[in-house]
């Protein structure tokens, strides 16, 4: 129940009351992990038993412009950035992924390296490097290592 409640009070914050709710009528039995505005759009990373999924919203609208789902149980999108240029890129922590979304794409690309408990990332402001923390705690000194990592533009 508490993911629903947080998925209602984010949606009631984003859009009107009159506004059309999500593909499939509903976020109720869904995980929304990573959520960003850029442009006129909204980006968010939606998680269930049966898939993960990123979802273009358009702000004006409040409509879906697509969704782009990974099916299976062995995905959950964490958290996501997008470049200047529209690029996004998305972690897949159970699978230690990254994927890729390139400007005007219809899917999503999974890069080839892996990336164990991959969970927040940013890019750098030139757009060359992101930068990517690893949930997993090094037993040595305690801290959760970041990994910075250069693009393949």
């Amino acid at each position: 129940m508490a993911g629903r409640s947080l998925t209602l009070a984010l949606w009631l914050a984003v859009w009107p009351a009159s506004a059309q709710m999500p593909a499939s009528g509903t976020l109720s039995d869904t995980t929304v992990l990573g959520l960003k505005a850029h442009g006129n759009s909204l980006w968010l990373l939606s998680n269930s038993d049966d898939e993960s999924a990123l979802i273009h919203y358009d702000l004006a609208s409040t409509r879906v412009v697509r969704r782009y789902p990974v099916a299976g149980a062995g995905h959950v999108f964490n958290d996501l950035a997008i470049a200047r240029a529209g690029d996004v890129y998305l972690t897949d922590t159970r699978a230690g992924a990254v994927w890729h979304l390139a400007t005007g794409s219809t899917d999503l690309a999974k890069l080839p390296e892996r990336f164990e408990f991959a969970n927040g990332i940013a890019l750098s402001p030139d757009g060359r490097l992101f930068y990517m923390a690893n949930i997993q705690d090094d037993k040595k000194t305690g801290f959760n290592p970041i990994t910075i990592l250069k693009l393949h533009l």
